[in-house]
């Protein structure tokens, strides 16, 4: 190792815990959410929204946000947007726990452990609780939907990169292991506000890998779009759909 920064102020948290909390507390506030819901089309009245088609049941709204992650671009194909996000897996493998016997990776017994990445190839991991999780892309996956763990990416690959990083991970053993998806766009931005083409359709999408991070800053900003409302965040023209189509250079702060 040649190098590294270290930032004393970074941290990580609980994903599922804060989505739950935010759902919560959009459910106290009259907010009606519809779990295993699929989008099914979205109706049109002269190029303005009209409602949402799903498996359930029929939506009327003049305002539609679609905030649909790695399949936001097929949600755009119901009404012939072409939304230039690209889904990828990762990976998550977490541990056994680290100190339930004698190994070589009592150093990191502390809690204030941080979260570790490398750059050089993506590999990062963290603690997570008495356990270590950590991760890495396939780069040579192409993209797709496909959210199955793929052990042979892990024995053949990663479990080498991981090993190398942090050489006691030989000794222990792999716990459970999961894989989703990222959004990516073609300049790994985001992409937010109104389409061109279509009132009351908003995009909140392609946020490649930072969703997370930037949840709640983005929702108060498409809560002053879509309300009309001027906001300090930041414009939003930059990071449009548009910008792919003129080769504007996005800007994100």
């Amino acid at each position: 190792i040649l190098g590294a920064t270290f930032c004393p102020t970074d941290g990580y948290a609980d994903s599922y815990s804060i989505v739950s909390g935010f759902a919560s507390a959009a459910k106290r506030l009259g907010v009606k959410v519809h779990e295993e819901t699929e989008v099914t089309g979205i109706e049109l009245t002269n190029d303005k929204v009209k409602g949402v088609l799903t498996t359930r049941d029929k939506f009327e709204a003049p305002i539609v946000v679609n905030a649909a992650g790695p399949y936001a671009g097929i949600v755009g194909g119901m009404v012939g947007l072409d939304i230039p996000i690209h889904p990828s897996r990762r990976h998550i493998f977490i541990t056994e726990p680290l100190f339930s016997r004698p190994n070589r990776l009592e150093s990191l017994n502390r809690p204030n452990l941080p979260m570790v990445v490398d750059f050089h190839n993506g590999f990062w991991l963290r603690r997570e609780g008495l356990c270590l999780l950590f991760g890495m892309r396939n780069p040579d996956e192409p993209d797709g939907f496909s959210t199955s763990v793929d052990w042979r990416f892990f024995t053949d690959t990663l479990a080498q990169v991981a090993c190398h990083r942090l050489p006691g991970l030989s000794d222990i053993g792999i716990m459970r292991a999961q894989a989703g998806l990222h959004s990516d766009t073609p300049d790994y931005m985001a992409i937010l506000g109104e389409t061109p083409t279509i009132h009351g359709l908003y995009l909140a999408c392609g946020f490649s890998g930072h969703g997370f991070m930037h949840s709640p800053a983005v929702g108060r900003l498409m809560a002053d779009l879509v309300l009309g409302r001027e906001t300090p965040l930041l414009n939003t023209w930059s990071l449009g759909l548009d910008r792919f189509r003129y080769q504007v250079e996005p800007r994100e702060s």
